[in-house]
């Protein structure tokens, strides 16, 4: 969740404030795999629940056939390894709020080989714009995520930009999961922000 919150100061009294965007469907990057040829996703790592309502995935271009791209697609799985990946997907240079497909899908065709998950740069899972001057001189945006991790020990570095510059960094380990809940606010103009420590 993300709520844009509006006032005169940090310590004014009524805000005026609007929901920038709100979400709880979860965006997830998974294991490396195999999706095969109709679809069907084989992890090599289990998820820390099976999402049978649908989750959003992250999978790269290799693991589609013929002109498949990298980003996030709708998987609906029937076990923590297990699944199928439809055509629904989000490129990470697009605004992307996670939401529940309401039409009739259709599966992704596969490569049928080995893919291996991107881990070597930032992976952009969710994106939304903040209308040019909605803040105003001082206003503050207010953004509240929460994030699970599987049960592996190597380290997830967790990312947020604003404007593309990074105002939060963290780094979980094994079964965790973990809540942020930020403030970012413009300093008297419009091209100025402050936010809390990076990685705090």
């Amino acid at each position: 969740m993300a709520q844009l919150r509006l006032g005169s100061t940090y310590i004014s009294d009524p805000y005026s404030s609007s929901a920038l965007t709100s979400t709880g469907v979860p965006v997830i990057i998974p294991s490396s795999g195999t999706i095969a040829t109709a679809g069907t996703v084989t992890l090599t790592t289990a998820l820390p629940a099976t999402f049978s309502g649908g989750a959003w995935m992250y999978f790269p271009a290799t693991a589609f056939a013929g002109t498949g791209v990298a980003g996030v697609y709708w998987v609906v799985m029937s076990s923590t390894t297990a699944g199928t990946v439809y055509q629904n997907v989000s490129v990470p240079a697009s605004p992307f709020e996670p939401y529940i497909p309401s039409q009739v899908l259709s599966a992704v065709v596969g490569s049928n080989s080995a893919y291996t998950q991107t881990t070597a740069s930032d992976l952009v899972l969710v994106r939304t714009t903040v209308p040019g001057g909605l803040m105003g001189l001082s206003g503050e945006v207010h953004y509240n995520m929460m994030f699970s991790t599987n049960a592996t020990a190597n380290s997830k570095p967790v990312k947020v930009n604003f404007g593309g510059t990074a105002i939060h960094t963290s780094s979980l380990s094994s079964n965790v999961t973990t809540n942020i809940d930020k403030l970012i606010f413009n300093r008297g103009a419009t091209g100025s922000q402050v936010a809390g420590p990076l990685a705090a």
